[in-house]
Parts: C-alpha cells; sequence; structure tokens
C-alpha cells in the first residue's frame, strides 16, 4: 500500500471531515474508515467484480459493514456515448445510479475494491468510480486503501447478506474539466502537452492489441507508464510517491507539465489519473473514449510506441 515521504506529503490534501467544503483525503486507511463509520454520514459502496478475482457473489458471503453493492461492470459506472462504448454516462444516468445506492449529497463517499491487483484492473475499477463522482461534481470521495483485503487483514468484521438501501438525494453536475476528447488529444500531439498511454508495454509498443482498438500502437508522441507499474508491494494498493513520481520523470514528464492520460476505454487511465492528480498533485485529464474512440471513431494515427532513452 501507498507510503508517504516528506517530500511528498504537502502535495497531497488533508484529511476533510464529513460536511467540509475541503475535498476527502484520496486514500484512506481501514481504520480511518472505521472512525469514519462512527462519526456518521459516510456512504461506502462495494465495486468488486471479476475483473480479476471477485464474482457476484462475494459481497453478500462478506463486505464491509454498512456497504452496498455496485458491480462495477454491471451496475451502470460506464455506459455508450453514440458509437463510442465504456464511456462516464449522462449525468441523469449517474445520478440515478449514485442516488439507487442510497448517496446523500452530504456524504463523504468510500469506494473499495478487493484489494488484491496485481493487474491494476480491480484497483482501475476503485479509481474509475472515484473519477466519475469527481467528474460530477462530488469532491467527498476517498479509495479505501487495500480494499476489502486490507480491511479484515487489520482486523475488522465483515457483515453477510445483500443490502437494499434507500434512495438517496445525491445530485451530480457535470465538470468537463475532468474530460479531454479525441480534438484535444489531437491538438496535443502537435502542442506541449504530454500524452500519456496507461495500457502494458506490450499494446503501446504495438506487440499485443486489444479488440477495443482498430490499429495497434498508440497515439502519436505518447509515452507510457504501465498501470501495473504503479501497483504496491503483493499486488496491494500503490507504490511510494516517490517511487510513483519516478515512473513519470523516467519517460520525460515533469511534475509542472500538463497531462492527458489514454488507454483502451478510459479504465487503466483512470488509474494514472488517480496516481498523477491526486497523490501527486500533477495537471492532468482523462480521455474518456481512449484508443477505442481515438482509432475506431475519431480514426487518428498511431505509431509504434517508444519511451525516450533515459539521460
Amino acid at each position: 500500500m501507498l507510503t508517504f515521504t516528506k517530500t511528498s506529503v504537502a502535495v497531497i490534501a488533508l484529511v476533510a471531515v464529513a460536511g467540509s467544503a475541503m475535498a476527502a483525503e484520496p486514500l484512506i486507511s481501514p481504520a480511518d474508515l472505521s472512525d469514519m463509520m462512527a462519526a456518521g454520514n459516510v456512504a461506502i459502496i462495494d465495486v468488486r467484480s471479476d475483473l480479476e478475482s471477485a464474482t457476484n457473489e462475494d459481497f453478500p458471503k462478506g463486505h464491509i459493514p454498512g456497504a452496498v453493492y455496485a458491480n462495477y461492470k454491471k451496475a451502470g459506472w460506464r455506459g455508450d456515448q453514440g458509437d463510442i462504448h465504456y464511456m462516464l454516462p449522462d449525468p441523469e444516468r449517474v445520478e440515478a445510479l449514485i442516488q439507487s445506492l442510497g448517496v446523500d449529497d452530504a456524504d463523504t463517499v468510500v469506494v473499495y475494491g478487493a484489494g488484491v491487483s496485481p493487474k491494476a484492473l480491480d484497483l482501475g475499477a476503485t479509481t474509475r468510480v472515484y473519477w466519475t463522482f469527481k467528474a460530477m461534481g462530488h469532491d467527498n470521495v476517498s479509495i479505501l486503501d487495500g480494499g476489502i483485503k486490507a480491511w479484515t487483514d487489520a482486523g475488522y468484521d465483515l457483515a453477510t447478506g445483500n443490502v437494499t438501501p434507500e434512495v438517496g438525494d445525491w445530485t451530480a453536475e457535470l465538470d468537463t474539466s475532468y474530460l479531454v476528447d479525441a480534438k484535444m488529444v489531437a491538438a496535443a500531439i502537435e502542442g506541449a502537452t504530454e500524452l500519456v498511454d496507461s495500457r502494458p508495454t506490450p499494446h503501446f509498443a504495438a506487440d499485443a492489441q486489444a479488440g477495443y482498438a482498430r490499429n495497434p500502437g498508440t497515439i502519436p508522441t505518447a509515452v507510457n507508464v504501465p498501470v501495473p507499474a504503479v501497483v504496491g508491494e503483493g499486488g496491494m494498493g500503490f507504490k511510494s510517491t516517490d517511487d510513483l513520481m519516478a515512473l513519470f520523470t523516467k519517460v520525460g514528464v515533469e511534475p509542472s507539465e500538463e497531462i492527458y492520460s489514454f488507454c483502451y476505454t478510459g479504465h487503466q487511465a483512470s488509474v494514472v489519473w488517480f496516481v498523477a492528480s491526486e497523490l501527486l498533485g500533477m495537471d492532468i485529464k482523462l480521455y474518456d473514449g481512449s484508443m477505442y474512440d481515438w482509432t475506431q471513431v475519431y480514426k487518428g494515427p498511431t505509431v509504434i510506441g517508444k519511451n525516450p532513452e533515459a539521460s
């Protein structure tokens, strides 16, 4: 799980109590969550799915007390926008989903997954949902560092059975500053903005290709920060902030530069967005359509990806 260094603490937000005007801390520990539960006004959302190891049956068998279940793949966290799949849904659809989970505007939201995520797929579910809350105007959201495994490892109990919450009053207001589209990415190729491909290196280098993209390779000028590289020891949480910053500087991305992150569908890119924005304080936006949109809808060019040589 993430460790903080003296040099990095200054760029990380302070913890905010529920109802405060400040945003909540991006990552919280099991002890932090336990304290928040005792204080009240916390909405806990379990987004486990079968991306890496969890199944639909895991929630009734054991979940954090007070949590509600919203399967990342099936609940409606992503949807179609025109010809592009797996996109951020319209605010009305997001609002209806989150209200159905019993979330109120005054709540601090805590999102958690399975915890063990060496491929960063389960981790990506938590960062994508976190980013969704942010993009819809809700700053009081956190991720439980290490997920449900960290909770049980810390000695806390689980509840069993299904949960049917009362409808909440949460409202969505889209903040477009979290998003970029294909035209903005195309402009970045000719400009100073850094494009960061979050996919595993073989996909960046055109040695592998998923069906989401029409063509192999990556977007011109992009560098590669593959999501598995950010995962902490034992496949849990994140590496230290110094190690995370080194992943960017190694490929020539400096902390002061504007960044657009992308992958195939905006899932893995949300992990790199979370690391850069929330843990390192960098200026980064997410290309939601990613390679699906770039190659199949916008029909932009691709190249064989190659990171710059370290100086």
